[in-house]
């Protein structure tokens, strides 16, 4: 198990490294499809594509791996070309595919219409995971034994999950290639009877310009008279002349060659364009330039966003199994530190194992805010005192040549925020801000309270802790404020055109909003409205918390979480604190231990995302049996948007890894403290 383990992991590392590099999109499937056959073991890999009528759902095989032995090619039954699935008695796959589910298991365990189905098929087990684009089932990706019957690890049901998100970015990239390639060939269609820019060669001299020649580089026949001239303005680099040599003449117009060059413009502005050369009877060579360089601009925007979806993926993947690692060291470090005495040799070891687990921490938490998958830590913070921290950090950041004024309001109450947010958030915008004042300047922050009584577009009723973020710089015209919070917009030479897209989605995860005024060169504010905390979230200090947590409790929680060091630690912190644990490695084993118990669970401890059942599943189906057991969901990083819609509206407890026995044990305490009046009587 170990060996095919290692030889997944490999296989899934590679097909990553294809997705990032590989310039076909279809050449991804057969060799992830291989590597994914051969590591797992089984007889066949295989990807089906979805498409549906009104009536009826069909899948059709797209691609497939075979082993060479004991296996029959799929592609000999030639049902499986637009496979009609409800005629077919697979309903259960439509319903589990569109909620994201899987289909998994030995067939002869399978209902009786599927089992012979697949049984006529050559199959003895399967597990098939749908492809996702867009929130929607496109298709699915499978494993296939054909030879004996099998169980499928956990690692193998990830990996197919895995290589499922694979097959999702790539057919997504697919989408975005055609979508541009069917927008460029629209707007060369339209171009064909538009006006172009047409230069008239005639020898050496230039004897005709229309103006839409001028409208692209700016240069009139007066400008550039000779081809000489010509080459000499728009051409200054000398590589791009040597390739230019020729390129004009009768015989390179006879072979209509098109060559595709950077040009400098009058005024100095780089632009991609699109040269054709041709023969005309007359004897002259007429070139038609297009500008392209919006084009090129949206390709390279492209490649940037299938890189960044890649990454993204394996990054969340990383971090959530890195931080089930750190939830478990820096836990067992702490209850090192609770065992060992002041003058123990042994302490300052544990400490610098604490220590940096909480680094490794703070590193997974920057990963994921860079891949939008970052769950949010928050806590109840003075919004003034945060700000004082990251100012002073700022100050060695922006450099001497930014004045940095401050207006903070005495006496606002506290907001519920993500401290490592906050300084992202701060951060991004005092970055922008020093770009925009390249001589020096002014950058302002302040803070006041607002009361908004009125619902508007970007604001709703309330009270609001209100950060000022403004600046002296160039500022900015209509048509770039419109669009600064665009994924990958930027007005800079190498800006990623991401700072301000991800400033926006953490002030969306604090329920906040964020407005822009600006006008050219007098400068740019940002308001930031985070609401200021209820009085009932109004939590504990830290320290009274996790002397609360520290005392010995009372009660039976049952964990449930799929990671077996976690879970066993889990167990052991409870037990030592007085708590009476019970231990589930799944949502459906923990809705089994719940209805063997008749609901005499204090507590239910619950990962988010795990095989057969997860955390949200388990909680609806637990509420109608036992409505009074309280939940404590907790994850490595930012679950599903629907997952943490559902976890906000019904304000459930939740707790981001890697935390500490103590933050664990105080939560727990908190929440059991909370239902001691809730509890119903039993007669």
């Amino acid at each position: 198990l170990h060996e095919r383990r290692r030889a997944i992991l490999e296989a899934m590392a590679y097909s990553a490294e294809d997705l990032l590099r590989s310039p076909e999109t279809e050449l991804l499937f057969p060799r992830l499809l291989t590597r994914l056959g051969k590591a797992a073991e089984v007889s066949h890999a295989f990807v089906f594509d979805k498409f549906e009528t009104r009536e009826e759902i069909f899948v059709t095989l797209r691609h497939e791996w075979t082993a060479e032995e004991g296996a029959t090619s799929l592609r000999e039954k030639p049902l499986l070309q637009g496979l009609p699935l409800k005629e077919k008695g697979l309903s259960r796959w439509i319903e589990a595919f569109s909620r994201g589910g899987m289909i998994v298991g030995d067939v002869e365990a399978f209902p009786p219409g599927e089992r012979e189905f697949l049984q006529a098929l050559g199959f003895r087990s399967l597990l098939a995971i749908p492809v996702m684009v867009g929130g929607k089932w496109v298709g699915f990706l499978g494993l296939g034994e054909a030879t004996s019957s099998r169980s499928w690890t956990s690692d193998e049901i990830n990996a197919l999950r895995a290589a499922a998100g694979l097959i999702s970015a790539a057919v997504e990239r697919k989408t975005m290639e055609e979508s541009i390639k069917r927008e460029r060939e629209m707007l060369l269609e339209t171009l064909k009877d538009a006006p172009y820019g047409v230069l008239l060669v005639e020898g050496e001299r230039h004897i005709f310009a229309n103006e839409e020649f001028t409208k692209i580089t700016g240069y009139t026949l007066q400008d550039v008279p000779t081809v000489k001239d010509w080459i000499r303005k728009a051409f200054p680099e000398r590589a791009i002349r040597r390739r230019l040599k020729g390129t004009w003449t009768l015989e390179a117009a006879m072979r209509r060659e098109v060559v595709e060059l950077p040009v400098t413009a009058k005024d100095g502005a780089k632009k991609w364009v699109e040269f054709r050369s041709s023969y005309l009877p007359s004897g002259q060579v007429m070139v038609t330039l297009v500008d392209v360089t919006q084009e090129r601009e949206m390709e390279r925007q492209l490649r940037t966003a299938q890189r960044l979806e890649a990454l993204g993926e394996l990054a969340g993947g990383i971090a959530h199994d890195f931080n089930n690692l750190l939830t478990t060291i820096r836990s067992f470090a702490q209850i090192g530190l609770s065992k060992t005495a002041q003058d123990n040799s042994l302490r300052r070891y544990l400490e610098v194992i604490e220590r940096e687990s909480q680094r490794g921490a703070e590193l997974t938490r920057k990963i994921l805010a860079y891949a939008r998958r970052q769950p949010l830590a928050l806590q109840l913070l003075d919004l003034n005192t945060t700000l004082s921290e990251i100012l002073e950090i700022l100050k060695r950041t922006l450099g001497e040549h930014i004045r940095i004024k401050t207006a903070l309001a005495p006496e606002l109450e506290p907001i519920e925020a993500d401290p490592t947010a906050l300084e992202q958030i701060l951060m991004n915008l005092a970055i922008n801000a020093r770009d925009a004042m390249p001589k020096g300047g002014t950058l302002t922050v302040k803070t006041y309270r607002k009361t908004v009584r009125w619902r508007s577009p970007w604001v709703s009723p309330g009270e609001y802790a209100v950060l000022e973020v403004g600046d002296t710089g160039v500022g900015m015209d209509e048509e770039t404020l419109s669009r600064i919070f665009d994924p990958f917009f930027t007005t800079k030479e190498r800006g990623s055109g991401l700072g301000l897209w991800v400033v926006y989605g953490l002030v969306r995860q604090h329920r906040g909003t964020i407005t822009v005024q600006s006008e050219r060169d007098r400068g740019t504010t940002f308001h930031i409205y985070f609401p200021i905390a209820k009085e009932a979230e109004r939590k504990p200090s830290k320290p009274e918390a996790q002397a609360q947590g520290m005392a010995k409790g009372t009660g039976t929680i049952l964990v449930v979480e799929d990671e077996p060091s976690l879970r066993e630690l889990l167990r052991e912190v409870l037990k030592e604190h007085g708590y009476r644990p019970l231990l589930a490695k799944d949502g459906k084993e923990g809705l089994r231990i719940l209805r063997e118990r008749e609901g005499t669970v204090d507590l239910v401890v619950t990962d988010i995302v795990m095989p057969k059942m997860g955390g949200k599943e388990l909680f609806e189906e637990a509420k109608d049996l036992y409505p009074h057991i309280p939940f404590l969901f907790i994850s490595g990083y930012a679950p599903p948007e629907e997952v943490q819609s559902f976890i906000a509206e019904r304000d459930l407890p939740f707790m981001v890894k890697p935390f500490g026995p103590l933050e664990f044990l105080s939560k727990v305490r908190e929440i059991l403290s909370l239902r001691v009046d809730k509890r119903p009587q039993r007669g």
